[in-house]
């Protein structure tokens, strides 16, 4: 109970105005300490200080120091987007430029998103994207992966050999 009471004398202390009487700490015989609004009986008391009133410029200041750091927060989070922006655009170029130097065939495929049997690791990214796990192995005839991708109920391998599609399905 003296902690909320204390808690909230020291609160209406901090408030500056809004207590305009001065605050005496009190110390009684038996040590116990009690707060008062005038000087404690027997002459031990300790005025205690109050923290000056913050100014409405004061404040005025200080929310004018938080709104131009959001500005400026807000700037630089508008120049990461636009740099990510250019970013993508040069990407989907080099994209474009790639897609552009594949055959018709499987320009199409990939376009319909389909893989098949000649297509290389570029083709089916562009196709199916990243799969969702990679075996391979290596032996004396060369590389061999196998592509997994989940889709719902059922997953669809490719299968590369020296980084040429062989097959390609469930």
């Amino acid at each position: 109970m003296r902690s909320i009471v204390s808690c909230a004398l020291l609160a209406a202390i901090a408030c500056g105005d809004a207590v305009a009487q001065p605050v005496y700490r009190c110390t009684a015989a038996d040590g116990r300490v009690t707060f008062a609004d005038r000087p404690c009986p027997g002459g031990a008391s300790q005025a205690l200080d109050r923290p000056a009133p913050q100014r409405e410029s004061n404040m005025a200041a200080e929310v004018e120091r938080i709104n131009a750091a959001l500005r400026a927060e807000r700037a630089r989070m508008a120049e990461i987007q636009a740099r990510g922006a250019v970013a993508r655009a040069e990407v989907e170029r080099r994209q474009a430029e790639q897609f552009a130097s594949w055959p018709e065939p499987v320009r199409k495929m990939v376009a319909a998103r389909q893989v098949g049997v000649g297509m290389t690791p570029q083709q089916v990214l562009a196709a199916w994207g990243e799969p969702a796990r990679v075996n391979e192995r290596v032996d004396a005839t060369g590389r061999w992966e196998q592509w997994v991708y989940p889709r719902g109920d059922a997953t669809q391998y490719v299968h590369m050999r020296n980084g040429v599609v062989f097959s390609a399905g469930n």
